[in-house]
């Protein structure tokens, strides 16, 4: 089952996304802080709609998103009136012929880390870690860490750090 309204005793039976977020990198970031604060309460199976609900997000907020919902239990793309990846993004005069790609290469990364990402929504269901972590429950004892929203561990082995920030082409990294 997949929902946004969940009761305690439902995480082992319902994948959440975190509801209807902006369609910019304002509501990117709300995501994130939301599907980190999830995981936080047992809900390990989660995920946002990439790209925000209720407006079209632009090209750059698009991509972002993508690179995001690769790396969460759930990828959700949201299509619908201006905002389907292969009309709204590769035609008319603001074209951005490089949407259908990334969306090739985000998905095929998101489906190649799919047993990866199974074991660790499992292993939540014995430990209680979920699979996408905030920085504090991965490094309890450095305080640097303690108010990290803007990047999480993927399980134990990955690293993810989205670019939350608009026509940024680097962004610091914590290590």
């Amino acid at each position: 089952t997949f929902g946004r309204n969940v009761y305690d005793r439902a995480r082992k039976y319902v994948g959440v996304w975190n509801g209807d977020s902006d369609s910019d990198l304002a509501g990117m970031s709300d995501s994130l802080k939301q599907l980190l604060r999830l995981g936080a309460i047992m809900y390990s199976m989660v995920g946002s709609d990439t790209g925000g609900y209720g407006r079209s997000p632009n090209a750059e907020t698009f991509a972002r998103w993508l690179a995001l919902s690769a790396h969460s239990p759930m990828m959700e793309i949201l299509n619908g009136p201006n905002r389907t990846l292969w009309y709204s993004y590769d035609s008319g005069p603001n074209a951005n012929k490089q949407i259908v790609p990334i969306t090739q290469t985000f998905a095929r990364e998101h489906h190649d880390l799919i047993p990866y990402v199974r074991s660790l929504v499992y292993g939540s269901t014995q430990t209680g870690m979920p699979a996408m972590r905030m920085m504090p429950l991965s490094f309890p004892d450095d305080p640097a860490v303690a108010d990290m929203f803007d990047e999480f561990l993927l399980g134990d082995a990955l690293l993810v750090a989205p670019v939350l920030k608009a026509g940024a082409t680097s962004r610091s990294v914590y290590l």
